[in-house]
């Protein structure tokens, strides 16, 4: 009875292990394949991407502002934040969204403000997006 609780045990601590080694795999495959290697990987990533994709799906593109949070002492990964001002049809808006979302770029959709315009004329779309990027070799 001991002997088959034992062996019980130790498979249970093998998978431990072997699910903390395939997480640390996918963690750092993560932050050396996704993620920007610093602030300006970040933004040239962004820079021309989200015009680009807004003019690939009949988007206008109005504004842009960029902004860094301020780091923590022993942070690990940088956040840039960007906020977009657009305008479109729906069914454009619509496109954007599902391009952005399928793009290679990493890129979250944070916040999305939608305003009906008068008859005939497009909505107005603000959009707030984040990427993260890396502060040190592999986010070490």
């Amino acid at each position: 009875m001991a002997l088959g609780a034992a062996e019980q045990e130790l498979a249970a601590a093998r998978a431990l292990v072997d699910g903390k080694r395939k997480a640390e795999e996918e963690l750092s495959a993560f932050y050396g394949k996704v993620l920007p290697v610093d602030l300006v990987a970040a933004r040239r990533m962004t820079y021309s991407s989200l015009p680009a994709l807004a003019r690939k799906t009949n988007v206008k593109y109005e504004q842009r502002r960029t902004s860094v949070e301020e780091l923590e002492e022993d942070a690990r990964l940088g956040h840039l934040s960007i906020r977009m001002g657009l305008a479109c049809d729906y069914e454009s808006f619509r496109d954007f969204i599902y391009q952005l979302e399928r793009a290679p770029e990493f890129v979250i959709i944070d916040d999305v403000t939608l305003t009906e315009g008068q008859t005939g004329e497009p909505l107005s779309l603000t959009i707030s997006l984040s990427t993260y990027f890396r502060l040190r070799p592999h986010g070490a």
